[in-house]
């Protein structure tokens, strides 16, 4: 590696952790840090700020001021090249008059695909792409997945006893991690555009949804796979519709007078195709979040929707949190039952890490490339 490089590497570094001040928050926009440098100081720090705007070259030019001039810019992602809300940073960069634009990845958008790149090219401005690529193509994995298939990407996290079990018998299930692990779940939700339940989950736990045990203002959308509407008026969710951003998604056929009920509180109601068995669409359902700008979706279950989700390849990534109890036999099963499937088809993931955290054991998983 040349010492340009071993630079490079080193202020890019700063640039992804720079991205991640908002991440959650900046939806339908991707999470970008952007840092300005100029002999070996920095004068310019910027991310994406909540909602997705002001951008995170513009916040981070804003900074620099006219010290920019001749400067370094290191980019998580391909500076923008079409108008939208606002000018394209390609633009601002340029009228900066930077010397140099260190690109971590490309943007897949295919208004920005490398015309972003060739702005700066075109005015005499120096490009180096491709550093610290992958771990930014983690961060902006979401923000992809939307790009390509229309879908938010979805986080699938399952709890579950030392013998793979999430409750026992009589669907008791609190506690079965520690509460240095469920802390770490609220930290995964932070981080989240939304959270997301089936109905089964928001009938027997009655969560709220919310980022606690963290010192944040930042709270992700609740989102509720509820085929019949069913979710009681009377739930923790339905309560603080108020103070959440709160989207289900139902059947086309759910009697009216349920929907306005909760449209009148706030609620956003996603009427979607139904399944053969006459379940909402999931495919279908996803699509519609992802026309609404979700690029990351933190989805906690329960057994059904997410015995769902992995049939359909629907997951990206899974976090798997493990404790030491044993609950037997009788204990519900990690994830149902699925349809009748040739063993070799079967789904499978590629496990990516996996440590100890709060005396449970801690894997994340991903869907084979």
């Amino acid at each position: 590696m040349s010492i340009q490089n071993t630079i490079d590497e080193k202020w890019m570094r700063v640039a992804l952790s720079l991205s991640r001040r908002n991440k959650g928050a900046t939806w339908p926009n991707p999470h970008v840090g952007c840092l300005i440098v100029k002999d070996e100081q920095v004068i310019g720090r910027g991310w994406t700020a909540k909602s997705g705007r002001p951008h995170a070259e513009t916040q981070a030019l804003l900074q620099a001021g006219e010290n920019a001039n001749g400067s370094t810019a290191y980019v998580t992602l391909e500076p923008c090249a079409h108008i939208g809300h606002t000018k394209p940073c390609s633009e601002a960069l340029i009228n900066a008059k930077v010397k140099r634009v260190v690109i971590s990845t490309r943007d897949l958008d295919p208004r920005v695909s490398g015309t972003g790149i060739t702005m700066l090219e075109n005015a005499g401005i120096q490009v180096t792409e491709g550093i610290m690529e992958a771990d930014s193509c983690y961060e902006h994995s979401g923000f992809f997945n939307r790009i390509v298939t229309g879908r938010p990407q979805i986080t699938l996290k399952l709890a579950s006893s030392l013998d793979g079990h999430i409750a026992n018998e009589n669907n008791e299930s609190k506690w079965i991690t520690s509460i240095k692990s469920r802390k770490l779940t609220h930290l995964y939700r932070m981080y989240s555009d939304a959270v997301m339940i089936g109905a089964g989950t928001a009938e027997l736990d009655d969560p709220a949804l919310d980022v606690r045990h963290i010192k944040t203002n930042q709270q992700p959308a609740r989102i509720i796979i509820d085929s019949n509407l069913r979710t009681s008026l009377k739930s923790k969710i339905f309560k603080s519709i108020n103070h959440f951003k709160t989207f289900i998604c139902c059947l086309q056929n759910v009697k009216p007078n349920v929907v306005k009920k909760w449209e009148s509180n706030g609620a956003k109601i996603i009427k979607c195709k139904n399944t053969s068995d006459g379940k909402v669409n999931l495919k279908d359902a996803l699509s519609k979040l992802g026309s609404l700008g979700f690029n990351n979706i933190f989805c906690e279950g329960g057994s059904t929707l997410a015995t769902n989700l992995i049939y359909n390849d629907l997951v990206e990534e899974l976090i798997l949190i493990k404790s030491g109890l044993l609950i037997g036999e009788n204990g519900k099963s990690l994830v149902g039952k699925f349809p009748e499937t040739p063993f070799l088809e079967l789904p499978k993931l590629n496990l990516i890490e996996t440590y100890q955290y709060g005396g449970d054991s801690v894997s994340i998983w991903s869907k084979p490339k």
